[in-house]
């Protein structure tokens, strides 16, 4: 096995990305995980986790005070977010193929 330049992860997608994560980590790295949009992971190789020495750590998206201070520094900041592609109503499931596929690079939107 040799040894990545990736020390730490941030993942917000869970899946079978957990699995591809625990892989490119270096020993001693670590993963965040605050979410599962892709599902649970259906083969969790746990002597990975061990073997190499991994820091797993779960965490909520925090506060309802965070949550304020994050809208008052995009604001502030004026950040905008990245979107991939606006779908009508019409065509959710094209969106929703694409998601699933992780073809997309930022939101996916769904217009009504």
């Amino acid at each position: 096995m040799s040894e990545n330049s990736i020390n730490n992860i941030i993942d917000g997608t869970g899946g079978e990305t957990f699995n591809k994560c625990l892989n490119i980590l270096n020993p001693g790295g670590t993963i965040i995980n605050y979410g599962a949009t892709t599902g649970a992971v259906k083969q969790l190789e746990l002597r990975r986790i061990f073997w190499k020495q991994l820091n797993v750590i779960g965490t909520t998206m925090g506060t309802m005070k965070d949550f304020r201070e994050m809208i008052n520094f995009i604001e502030e900041k004026k950040i905008k977010p990245v979107i991939d592609k606006v779908y009508d109503m019409n065509e959710a499931y094209k969106a929703f193929q694409r998601m699933s596929n992780s073809e997309q690079f930022g939101k996916i939107l769904i217009a009504m």
